[in-house]
């Protein structure tokens, strides 16, 4: 008979768990606003869309930068671990030119992370065309 209340409780666990993994937390710089900065100084502002409470809890993106390399754009964020312990994540940029059309690539895809408790990790990506002026990053808890 004590198993029962369990057996109620699992199904809205599962969709709790389920719910955790598909959040997305999404960071748009405008690029072409940002000011050229060196690789120790933070400029550019973050508009910051949380995709769920837990993870905006859990993860911080903070830092961003940018520079030209060979007449592409160069961004830069730093992804920070606020929690205590080990946390997986995934991560992708997203590219889109001056008219807000997406500029597929092949590195347009979920790449997997694993931070240590407290951790930071740079994460940069190069604009796949000249035309590229607004990136976005987005990072989610790894399935």
């Amino acid at each position: 008979m004590r198993r029962l209340p369990f057996l109620a409780l699992a199904p809205p666990l599962l969709l709790l768990g389920a719910c955790r993994s598909r959040a997305v937390y999404s960071i748009s710089v405008d690029t072409s606003r940002m000011e050229e900065v060196d690789s120790g100084t933070a400029g550019g502002t973050l508009d910051v869309n949380t995709g769920g409470s837990v993870l905006s809890r859990t993860i911080e993106v903070s830092r961003p930068r940018r520079r030209e390399v060979a007449g592409l754009v160069e961004v830069q964020f730093d992804l920070h671990n606020r929690s205590s312990r080990e946390n997986r994540f995934d991560y992708r940029f997203e590219w889109a030119d001056a008219t807000g059309m997406r500029i597929d690539t092949a590195a347009s895809h979920w790449t997997p992370v694993v931070l240590g408790g407290q951790e930071t990790l740079p994460l940069a990506a190069t604009a796949p065309q000249f035309d590229a002026v607004r990136c976005t990053l987005k990072v989610r808890f790894s399935r």
